[in-house]
């Protein structure tokens, strides 16, 4: 799954969780505009309402990505879900 040009996502699953390591491959004006849609769609296709997000790879964190993180974990808490950022 690609969220933007320069941008992957890698997805496993566990029991109820499902984690997603983003990884940005240098390109800092690329954006992922959609990317709390696109995890949330994501989520909705396992059936589980738990992420863990790890940053670990994920250069520097822009107010843009910022914006996403939040208004999917704002997504994860109207659903009484939960998501945990890692590697921050």
């Amino acid at each position: 799954m690609q969220l933007a040009q320069g941008w992957s996502v890698a997805v496993e699953r566990g029991p109820d969780w499902l984690f997603v390591s983003l990884s940005c491959a240098d390109q800092p004006h690329a954006e992922p505009t959609d990317m709390a849609e696109n995890l949330w769609q994501l989520a909705q296709c396992h059936l589980v309402n738990r992420i863990v997000l790890d940053l670990h790879e994920v250069p520097r964190l822009s107010s843009a990505l910022l914006g996403q993180l939040t208004e999917l974990g704002k997504r994860m808490l109207n659903t009484h879900g939960v998501l945990r950022l890692c590697g921050v």
